[in-house]
């Protein structure tokens, strides 16, 4: 049965309620005063937030003239701002320039889109001479005749061709290790594998003067990167040092690498490996070794920067190389223990996402390692003495102190470079504005457009002596010699001056030589005297 309620009644019980609710409130106010300040606080933020909220506004319907008319208006932003290509500016290039164009193997000797006659190549990292190597050739063709050219699909997938599995074979054993992993692209080896073995939270301690593929896989594993000057064992130690100390002798529950190249391509010199793998052993880190400017070069038979120092390869956990060097062919490989090289096989980026290296290439790959585990004195031998010839006739004919110019070099590595000394007449803003980017950065309150502003004349300095080095290159080529103004990206941790660069091969003749040194005097002083 429903009960009839008067409004007199429904009066009473709201009135009943409203008391009830007002001695609740006056209770807790009493009992929780900041508590019920806070609470009270907090429904009046909400009140005011309901009230204040703006409603979505709708948008403009546009006439269909109107459209057309915005659209044909609007132009698109460029994709790269004009002068914001930091890059360009710094190696003196345009989008219009265009590389030289060779018409024949790229040897001792080649031929030029353009040119009249043979140019004598010193430019490329030729350093055995088995490029455009007849019986090399002869075997790339008969494999090309068995598999095709390429593979068209990834090692995972169909890949793995059982030349691959000889080449890796051939590497591991050439440099001692348990295994090889092969990667297609030699770039891509060193800066696939640190990313495959580094993540966020672990430690990577890294020469200045590494190459950019370094520097690049050191980024791409978001690890924390310390870098330390570029063969300095005593900042490296600091840096070591630094690392360590937070953790009291605790162990560490993070992976550190110590990362360094065996030869460095940017500066001519050959990492100290025996202080580094001191310091290794005495800070608990690993470490990894890119040695494509080493093995095949370095050592009585050619294993590299490790053999170079008599050092055991197993005490290294981690050693690459590119095979686009000494090897002639193209791709790189990474060696080690089973466990770091099976690890890479779904860890290795460049291994995983790339088709596999073409058959033929591992074949011409695999022939040169062959030769020279072999017979090494037939290639080192004359390699060492071209290099010694080469340093040794520049020094002679060349009058560097005089011209305020410095040969970068470190026997016996395979390329040397030449640059300009400080007090040069024609570096002397480049030098200038070189410190005071230096101080500036080093201010940590500093103006960020006036440190922007700097920067831009900094490389704009950079990019007129980078073009009077292109000129020497230019001029070279003119001569019949070919060598190399190498361009680098703004992105390097240690920006390498601008220079020339000079590759030597084991084919060179002393008269090349000799004629080439005579060149680059001719030149110098012709481009640096105006």
């Amino acid at each position: 049965m429903t009960e009839n309620i008067n409004a007199g009644d429904a009066l009473s019980r709201y009135a009943n309620i409203m008391a009830n609710v007002s001695d609740a409130i006056t209770y807790e106010f009493q009992m929780h005063p900041y508590r019920s300040l806070i609470d009270v606080a907090f429904v009046i933020l909400i009140i005011w937030y309901l009230m204040n909220k703006r409603k979505t506004a709708q948008p403009q319907k546009l006439s269909k003239k109107q459209e057309d008319e915005i659209i044909e208006e609007w132009e698109p932003a460029p994709l790269i701002p004009e002068g914001e290509n930091i890059d360009e500016t710094i190696n003196a290039q345009t989008i219009n320039d265009k590389p030289y164009t060779l018409t024949s193997a790229g040897s001792v000797e080649f031929t030029i889109e353009g040119k009249e006659g043979k140019i004598v190549n010193f430019g490329t990292h030729n350093f055995l001479g088995f490029v455009g190597d007849k019986e090399i050739v002869e075997k790339c063709k008969e494999t090309i005749k068995t598999y095709g050219v390429g593979s068209c699909g990834p090692r995972g997938f169909y890949g793995t061709i059982d030349v691959h599995l000889d080449l890796e074979k051939k590497a591991a054993e050439f440099m001692n290790q348990e295994g090889c992993i092969l990667y297609s692209f030699g770039f891509c080896t060193i800066s696939s594998v640190i990313p495959a073995f580094c993540k966020r939270g672990d430690v990577l301690v890294v020469d200045e003067g590494c190459n950019y593929a370094i520097k690049t896989g050191a980024h791409l594993s978001r690890s924390t990167i310390y870098y330390f000057k570029h063969n300095d064992m005593n900042d490296l130690e600091r840096v070591l040092k630094k690392v360590t100390s937070d953790d009291k002798g605790r162990e560490p529950n993070n992976r550190r690498f110590i990362i360094v190249e065996g030869v460095y391509e940017n500066s001519a010199d050959i990492a100290p490996l025996k202080e580094i793998l001191e310091l290794k052993n005495k800070y608990c880190f690993r470490i990894m070794v890119e040695d494509s400017f080493g093995m095949g070069v370095l050592g009585k038979t050619g294993r590299g920067t490790i053999e170079h120092f008599n050092l055991n390869p197993t005490d290294f956990e981690v050693i690459c190389a590119n095979l686009e060097n000494a090897f002639a062919s193209v791709g790189g490989v990474c060696m080690g223990s089973n466990v770091v090289v099976e690890h890479q096989r779904l860890s290795g980026a460049g291994y995983c996402f790339s088709a596999s290296l073409p058959p033929y290439v591992s074949v011409a790959a695999i022939e040169s390692i062959d030769r020279l585990e072999t017979d090494p004195d037939s290639y080192l031998v004359p390699l060492h003495k071209n290099i010694n010839l080469m340093k040794s006739t520049l020094l002679k004919k060349i009058p560097f102190d005089k011209m305020n110019l410095t040969l970068v070099h470190k026997e016996p590595c395979p390329i040397l470079h030449i640059r300009l000394l400080d007090d040069h007449p024609v570096k002397q803003n480049f030098v200038a504005l070189r410190k005071q980017l230096k101080e500036l950065s080093a201010n940590k309150s500093a103006n960020k457009k006036q440190l922007k502003e700097l920067e831009q004349r900094f490389y704009e300095e950079r990019s007129k002596l980078q073009k009077k080095f292109q000129d020497v290159v230019a001029k070279c080529l003119e001569k019949k010699i070919a060598v190399v103004c190498p361009n680098y990206t703004h992105r390097e941790i240690s920006l390498p001056e601008p220079g020339i660069k000079i590759s030597v091969s084991s084919k060179h003749s002393k008269e090349q030589i000799e004629t080439c040194c005579n060149v680059l005097l001719s030149v110098l002083g012709e481009v640096f005297s105006q």
